[in-house]
């Protein structure tokens, strides 16, 4: 599990100062669970406490034997269950955290499935597949990609045979080719999602 973290000399802390607007609540087992959600993670104070909450209690939460739970607290990772440790993680965004994680689980297992609502996460693992393989050159990775009610099952290693008109998917550098590869993922899951629907 990956969340944000949000460092005071962090490049979008003046963008974030900008746009904070929501009421500041203590997060603890006692307090209230938020009535307004929106408001509450308005507030980043809000979201780091909650996070550093979550954390901890997952992971003082027994896990059944053979799993392992790791979970990001600040740029340290924490972990519950007998798997050895993972190193400190200073991405500031959830988004390319879950690359990492998803680098150091392929040290030991060949199937990968990533939890996401998010399709810059599925445009950062497709311009990365090739350290994916490197790691593990057996690894398959599935992505379970949720919009409002509809869960789309994606294949990330069939999505990377696709031609994108890019001679290098591989290459941050270029920006129109990550909108075209972008704008195919949402086709997927589109497509997905179209497919889904009409087995119901």
């Amino acid at each position: 599990m990956v969340w944000d973290q949000y460092g005071s000399m962090s490049i979008k802390a003046t963008t974030r100062e900008k746009r904070r607007e929501g009421t500041r609540q203590r997060v603890s087992s006692s307090a209230k669970v938020p009535g307004n959600w929106h408001n509450f993670l308005s507030n980043d104070e809000n979201k780091k406490e909650l996070f550093s909450f979550l954390s901890t209690s997952i992971v003082q939460t027994p896990v059944q034997d053979g799993k392992q739970v790791y979970i990001t607290s600040g740029d340290q990772v924490l972990n519950a269950g007998n798997g050895p440790p993972m190193g400190r993680c200073n991405h500031e965004e959830a988004d390319t955290r879950v690359l990492v994680h998803l680098l150091y689980a392929l040290q030991y297992t060949s199937l990968g499935m990533i939890y996401t609502g998010d399709t810059d996460v599925i445009v950062i693992l497709l311009c990365n597949f090739h350290h994916i393989k490197a790691v593990n050159p057996e690894s398959e990775i599935w992505i379970s990609f949720k919009t409002g009610k509809t869960v789309s099952m994606i294949s990330l290693n069939n999505i990377h045979c696709l031609k994108f008109g890019c001679d290098d998917v591989q290459s941050l550098g270029s920006l129109s080719c990550i909108h075209r590869v972008r704008q195919h993922v949402i086709f997927q899951i589109q497509r997905q999602a179209i497919l889904v629907q009409a087995e119901r």
